[in-house]
């Protein structure tokens, strides 16, 4: 542009002095001076040149300057820099994101919900908590937290994470026998309280007992590794000639969780009774219910400058060259954001990752064992939740109940599983208001291979089979439950809730993921030492130690 100017300004300049030339009746003394004042001109109209080039270039830059800043408030808008994003405000994501950030990562916890906790946390409920968290979480849990001594890998990690969280042990099991109304207290360190559990409980008779307690210490005895792929069913076959202790056994491990039991890994089994549990709920000032397990982590997020975006759906993994680069996330509006990260944490079960990730990237044993999961050992779960104006009164005794630990029911001489429930505001007062408590029922089908138990075909028929079960055996056991309820809720969970997997023999997700560098797996579907939740905690401690030895 400004060559151009020039240009122009010398053409008319040079063309000026022509002209006074050619101009006839001039003189000498006439031409000089129409040079001198052409020159004149001309110096005018370089001066007038330069000071349009230098308001040419001023203008140039502040355009520069205006594009360069609208494409920084661009990119500043739709790519967020962090060093490390976790999928998944449940409880593992929410203890590797809270270690993450205490040790200096900026962090951020995308959840699709709108709070943390997924399946392991609580929903505040007019004052009142409902466990089992959010309705359309991505991860499984269970009512209660299982810890395994001595290890207790979530105690380990609230410390990891600086995590004050107030942790109350409740006992371990009641069992109830509808309609006979016994009742069994199970101590998992009293050899007079294990035998009467499984006489009562189980319906082992009094002259197999020894049989059946050496059966279980030959599962005991077994390596977990390699009888992992061995089912309990074909095991049983080959070493256990008594066809009826095969019932007790399967009976056993029903009430345990492992549906089918037929099909239980004898590995996993064996695993599981050499990591004795202890249950635990939570007691926290601010949150009620299991939230007190994940509100303290968020509080540690948050303390170290880390981002908790909630009502965001992951709809893409970033992947480049091997590595992750970081995770694409739109809300209910369908608005679009992208998040640079190398590291993602996965806190979901392992089968959400094959939406979000190209399969081929992935190995291709975890692609298979995720299907597998999914289609065979993936339960249903419904609850039903009753406020109380006070504890209720047990029948056999007049006295209000204090049992803080899990009640379970089995039905009829077969002791088939009758799901069970929990007095949740006894260990955790917050749980409900002051003055009222809470009571939840429980009960969860098998997966697609459990034909004795599959999952629901609808609402109703979970709510008639909750309603059979654990509520009819409740209201034999005490004398004025619906006196004292106030008001009912149902809570309807499809696939995944419960960890239906736990026992199964199938391989899990690694911590790691071999053929993605970045890529960490810390849910209830991952190959880690633990029971139920506290796998979870195990996984976050062993992938936030991976991440930090790389930093």
């Amino acid at each position: 542009m400004r060559k151009k100017l020039k240009a122009i300004g010398v053409a008319v300049v040079t063309l000026a002095l022509v002209l006074a030339l050619l101009v006839g009746g001039c003189g000498p003394s006439e031409t000089e001076e129409t040079l001198a004042q052409t020159q004149a001109e001309l110096a005018q109209a370089e001066e007038a040149l330069a000071d349009t080039e230098a308001k040419l270039a001023e203008t140039e830059e502040s355009l520069a300057a205006l594009e360069e800043s609208t494409k920084q408030r661009v990119v500043e808008f739709e790519i967020r820099e962090y060093d490390a994003i976790v999928i998944g405000g449940g409880y593992g994501g929410m203890i590797s994101a809270a270690i993450l950030a205490k040790n200096g990562m900026k962090t951020a916890v995308v959840e699709q919900g709108d709070q943390i906790g997924g399946r392991s946390g609580a929903v505040d409920h007019d004052g009142y908590w409902i466990d089992y968290g959010l309705k359309d979480s991505r991860d499984a849990s269970d009512i209660i937290m299982v810890m395994n001594p001595p290890a207790l890998y979530g105690q380990q990690a609230a410390e990891a994470a600086g995590a004050e969280i107030e942790m109350v042990e409740v006992g371990h099991i009641r069992g109830h026998i509808h309609p006979t109304g016994e009742v069994a207290n199970l101590d998992v360190h009293d050899m007079d309280s294990i035998s009467n559990y499984f006489m009562q409980m189980v319906g082992v008779p009094p002259d197999k007992m020894t049989d059946f307690m050496f059966i279980l210490a030959d599962f005991m005895a077994l390596d977990p590794q390699e009888y992992r792929s061995v089912l309990v069913e074909d095991w049983l076959r080959e070493n256990v000639a008594d066809e009826e202790m095969h019932i007790y056994v399967y009976r056993y491990l029903t009430q345990l969780y492992a549906p089918p039991p037929e099909k239980a890994s004898v590995g996993r089994v064996a695993e599981f009774f050499n990591l004795p549990g202890s249950t635990f709920r939570a007691n926290d000032p601010e949150v009620g219910g299991n939230q007190g397990f994940i509100e303290p982590y968020a509080r540690v997020v948050r303390e170290y400058g880390g981002d908790i975006m909630l009502g965001q759906m992951p709809i893409e993994i970033l992947v480049e060259d091997g590595k992750v680069q970081g995770v694409v996330i739109d809300d209910k509006a369908g608005n679009v954001q992208e998040l640079h990260a190398p590291v993602v944490i996965f806190n979901w079960v392992v089968w959400y990752v094959l939406d979000l990730v190209d399969e081929s990237l992935l190995p291709e044993n975890l692609v298979e064992n995720a299907r597998a999961l999914e289609q065979n050992y993936n339960p249903d779960t419904v609850l039903c939740n009753m406020g109380l104006s006070r504890l209720p009164t047990v029948r056999a005794t007049g006295e209000p109940d204090d049992w803080g630990g899990w009640q379970r029911a089995v039905m009829g001489e077969e002791r088939v599983y009758g799901g069970g429930w929990l007095i949740c505001s006894l260990a955790t007062p917050t749980a409900a208001p002051p003055g009222k408590h809470l009571i939840t029922f429980l009960y969860c089908t098998g997966g697609n291979l459990d034909e004795s138990n599959p999952p629901f075909s609808s609402f109703a028929e979970a709510r008639d089979k909750i309603t059979s079960t654990a509520i009819t055996c409740a209201r034999d056991y005490y004398s004025d439950l619906d006196e004292i309820t106030e008001w009912v809720s149902f809570s309807y969970h499809k696939g995944p809730s419960e960890v239906g997997w736990f026992f199964s023999p199938v391989e899990r997700a690694p911590v790691e993921c071999p053929t993605i560098e970045g890529l960490y797996f810390v849910g209830s579907t991952t190959e880690v030492i633990g029971s139920y939740q506290d796998l979870e905690a195990h996984a976050a401690l062993i992938a936030t130690e991976m991440i930090l030895n790389q930093q």
